[in-house]
């Protein structure tokens, strides 16, 4: 049974990332599937981001809005109309990432030492999690309300572990 020495505990509820980013499982396969379920993690922000090409979203804010570049947190206040897009291509991307990381999961499950037995939905609902809850931690803001550009952590979640279960997108 592995336990946190004090101090690390201490770190982390004082929110100190730096104290506790070299903290891992003593045992070797836990140490294996907790680099794997981050491995996961980076596939899903890789295929989100892919996700924001793939649906042309860059192409589309230049295009409208006269953008030089696509602002995933822009630096200064926009227009609430261009908020709500940014929200909806969010969504988009999300539900792309679901997808194809699912899809390539399936191919490449075996690779994923201590976590090859998982079931892929298991998996990918679990690095989701991850994923969502880093944001939240690293933003500082609620887990359950959206910023003007992005959809809330906690609903970006359950939306992709119920589009990864049911293999459904979820309709709008």
């Amino acid at each position: 049974h592995e336990t946190l020495d004090k101090r690390v505990l201490a770190a982390i509820s004082g929110r100190e990332p730096t104290s506790y980013a070299f903290q891992h499982p003593v045992d070797d396969t836990r140490f294996q599937a907790a680099q794997n379920l981050a491995l996961v993690s980076l596939l899903l922000i890789l295929n989100h981001e892919m996700g924001h090409i793939a649906n042309c979203h860059p192409h589309y804010m230049q295009q409208h809005f006269g953008h030089g570049i696509y602002e995933e947190l822009p630096i200064s206040s926009r227009p609430e109309k261009q908020n709500r897009l940014s929200r909806a291509f969010e969504w988009e991307a999300d539900e792309y990432s679901g997808v194809v990381t699912y899809l390539v999961m399936h191919q490449i499950r075996s690779l994923f030492v201590g976590i090859e037995e998982l079931p892929t939905d298991y998996v990918l609902s679990a690095a989701a999690f991850m994923l969502f809850l880093y944001i939240h931690r690293q933003t500082g803001g609620p887990f359950n309300v959206e910023s003007p550009t992005h959809p809330a952590p906690q609903h970006r979640w359950l939306r992709m572990t119920h589009e990864i279960e049911t293999h459904e997108p979820v309709s709008y």
